[in-house]
């Protein structure tokens, strides 16, 4: 069931039913303190825009209005706004209680005053509004904090959040859905990214229903790819060097041995001269030397000069 809230709940209301002959409904003000936050004015329930009025001028002290039925018969009013402050909706649109509808104007009857004349009508009559906020109004329908009710054209039900998608399902225009989760993510539809996933597991563009309250649903933006961090170049082991080997030290040389001394070989006999009147001796031939004599002395020599320039 549903009841009414305040259409102005930043301004001031002290004018209700019969606060002067023939006032049939309920004033709300505004404060000098915040003009633009307390002048403005709200839906106060769910339900579908059955009349517009904008540039109405006068309109039989109406000025430009717009009306809102939330059960067979019970039909919500608001009055008095500036032009082109209502045009904005349609009839057959669906709102939803605490829905942004304007700024307070002095269009019609106001006395020159800028406020909102909020009205109820019942069954083609004007009653007392104020019975209406703290009881149900007779037909309304309960809706789920997560439910979410489809705009005039109703609302294609998609595989996945783009409208390139499969449709796996429509919903008329005025029905809740009941929705689970949303994303921020999906492929945008006139500028708006944001998509419902129903409790059905279907994808709804957002701005196919009367709002884009996102309150009460989990967020279900699939999570940014995460770069995996680059793989650190292992650390070489530290080499120690190798020991360096002192350089050796110098060696003197050998003192070289002394040569072994030959013994030189024994001088041939000189001849003796003959004396004054002797006859010449006969010539003699000379004896030999015996052949390893002469072997033994070339061997001597060699290892001498071997030692010698060696053994140094």
């Amino acid at each position: 069931m549903t009841k009414l809230v305040s259409p102005a709940p930043y301004g001031w209301s002290d004018y209700g039913w019969g606060a002067w002959a023939g006032h049939k409904g309920r004033d709300y003000g505004w404060y000098n303190r915040d003009i633009a936050g307390s002048r403005q004015t709200f839906f106060a329930a769910p339900g579908k825009v059955v009349l517009v009025q904008d540039n109405a001028g006068y309109n039989q002290g109406f000025g430009n209005r717009i009306q809102v039925e939330h059960a067979p018969g019970f039909i919500t009013a608001y009055n008095h706004y500036m032009n082109g402050t209502v045009g904005v909706f349609k009839v057959g649109q669906q709102v939803t209680a605490g829905q942004y509808i304007g700024q307070m104007g002095n269009t019609g009857e106001t006395k020159g005053t800028i406020h909102l004349h909020f009205e109820v009508w019942r069954d083609g009559e004007r009653v007392n509004p104020d019975p209406w906020f703290t009881t149900d109004i007779p037909g309304t329908q309960t809706l789920h904090p997560n439910d979410r009710v489809t705009g005039p054209l109703g609302a294609n039900g998609r595989v996945e959040p783009t409208t390139a998608a499969a449709v796996d399902g429509v919903v008329g225009p005025g029905k809740p859905v009941r929705m689970a989760g949303f994303t921020r993510q999906g492929l945008g539809v006139e500028g708006n990214p944001v998509w419902y996933q129903g409790a059905d597991g279907r994808w709804y563009w957002s701005g196919g229903f009367t709002s884009s309250n996102l309150a009460g649903l989990e967020d279900r933006t699939p999570p940014a790819p995460v770069e995996p961090e680059p793989t650190p170049e292992p650390t070489p082991e530290p080499v120690e060097p190798e020991p360096v080997q002192p350089d050796p030290e110098p060696v003197e040389p050998a003192e070289p041995e002394p040569a072994t001394p030959v013994d030189p070989l024994p001088p041939f006999p000189e001849p003796t001269p003959p004396q004054p009147g002797e006859p010449d001796p006969p010539l003699q031939h000379a004896k030999p030397r015996p052949l390893y004599g002469w072997i033994g002395g070339i061997i001597a020599v060699i290892v001498g000069t071997i030692i010698a320039l060696f053994g140094r």
